[in-house]
Formats: structure tokens, sequence, C-alpha cells
């Protein structure tokens, strides 16, 4: 059964009372069933769908372009830049999803399309988050962890600010941080804590040993991988670099010596 698009703006409505609390699962989709005609799966499909677009969850129930297009314009227009981040990186796992079951190319084209857009709508840092997990994605399923310290130890300050990976384009930077996290094994690197996402992937963040506004640059030996908690600790609390080298730092914050490797192995 073909939807009409004159349905999407209802049906966003309705997913929107449902996620929040104002109405049932099951009393929205009848909602919609007595108001379009739609399929009691078709409009469950919709409400299940703002959800995961919501909290950044992959979901393998399509949406038409057009559907998801508007929703994704309604979450950036009526939600803040975090929640936009959240839809954008559910629709990426959807795409990706549609991708390993050989799917339209056409259709997950059009896909790509809407990601990119709504993407370049976020702020720097939520873009670079994005591309690292992109990177971290193909990265795990294509490179041995032997590419990965190959591709790391070749890196030179002078290559080209652009990588192509899959037929797409990242930052040269958001791939550096993004074969480091891997090769960290996404622990800090400190007190080598992980976080797990709801999607079932890690969180954790790269910091600058020479922050950026000094020249640092993204070469594995300016970048540590630590928690926020670290993260935040390195960038603004009392921290003395005691000696460095290509191989090891040996940073006092607050107080706590820490000796951190950045060997490559």
């Amino acid at each position: 059964m073909k939807i009409p698009n004159s349905c999407v703006p209802d049906a966003y409505l309705v997913a929107t009372h449902v996620y929040h609390g104002q109405t049932s699962l099951t009393d929205g989709a009848q909602l919609l069933v007595n108001r379009h005609g739609l399929n009691v799966n078709s409009a469950r499909d919709y409400i299940n769908n703002f959800r995961y677009l919501m909290e950044g969850r992959g979901f393998t129930r399509t949406l038409n372009a057009f559907s998801m297009e508007y929703f994704l314009e309604q979450i950036s227009t009526n939600y803040p830049a975090a929640t936009l981040r959240n839809a954008v990186r559910a629709l990426r796992e959807h795409i990706l999803y549609y991708q390993s079951v050989q799917r339209t190319p056409v259709t997950l084209k059009t896909m790509w399309s809407i990601y990119a857009r709504f993407a370049a709508r976020l702020p720097p840092r939520f873009q670079n988050e994005l591309e690292q997990e992109d990177v971290e994605s193909i990265a795990v399923q294509t490179l041995s962890r032997a590419d990965i310290i190959h591709a790391l130890r070749s890196l030179r300050p002078t290559d080209s600010q652009l990588v192509t990976l899959q037929l797409r384009q990242y930052k040269r930077d958001n791939h550096t941080v993004a074969l480091l996290k891997i090769l960290r094994n996404h622990a800090c690197q400190i007190c080598q804590t992980t976080i797990r996402k709801q999607n079932g992937q890690f969180y954790i963040e790269a910091a600058h040993i020479t922050p950026k506004r000094l020249q640092g640059c993204e070469m594995p030996d300016n970048l540590l991988i630590l928690c926020p908690n670290h993260h935040k600790e390195f960038d603004f609390g009392d921290t003395v670099i005691l000696s460095r080298d290509p191989h090891e730092l040996v940073v006092s914050l607050n107080g706590i010596t820490h000796t951190i490797s950045l060997r490559l192995e």
C-alpha cells in the first residue's frame, strides 16, 4: 500500500504525542488508521521510528524519503541540536542496515543525501562526532589492527585534509581520531574507563596535548584518548607536563602524576 505524503504531518504529530506520553502507542496507531486508512503496522512504524530518531537508535522498518525528510525537518526546528544529532545518527544506522542487506541503491542514495543535508546543520563538534563514528564503523569492518597501526604510523602533517572511504569523503583529522580510538580500545588512557552507548557502540573523547589554539595538530603523538571527566581535568585542571617524547607522556593532573603511553602498538 502506497502511503500518501498528505498523512505525514499528522503521523509526525501523533508520534510526538506518543513519545511524550500524551497517548499510547495503540491509541496513536488506531488514530492514524481511522484518519488516513493506514494499516496498523504502517501506523506503528511512523510512531516507533520517531522514537528511534529521537533516541539515536538504528531501525529496520523504513520510511520513504518524504517522510524521513519531514521528520528530520521538524526535529531540527523543534528540538535541540543534540536531538537532531541523534536523529541523523539513527538515519545513518538505518541506511547502513539497508546497505548490508543490499536494498535499492537509488533509495539509499536519496537517504544519504538527506543525511548529509541535516548533518551539515549540526554544530561542528557534533559533525565531527558523527564523522568519527562513520570512520570507526568502516574501519572495524575493513581494517585489521595491523592496518590501523600502519595507517597511523604513516601519517604526515602535510597529508591531504580529506580521506575517501567507500566513496565518501571525511576530514583527515576525524579519520585519525577514529582510528586512534579503535587502537586504544575506546578506553580512557588514564583510568581505563569505557562507556557503552545505548546503540552498543562506545563513547570516548580525544584530547590534544598541545592545544589546537597553540597549533597543536591531530597527529597520534599529540592525542590522548580520555573519558569525559579526565578530558575536562586535562583541559581545565592544574595540568603540568613533566616529560614528553614521541612514545610517552608524563603529566601531573591536580597533583597526581600519570604516565601515559603514546606508542602505536
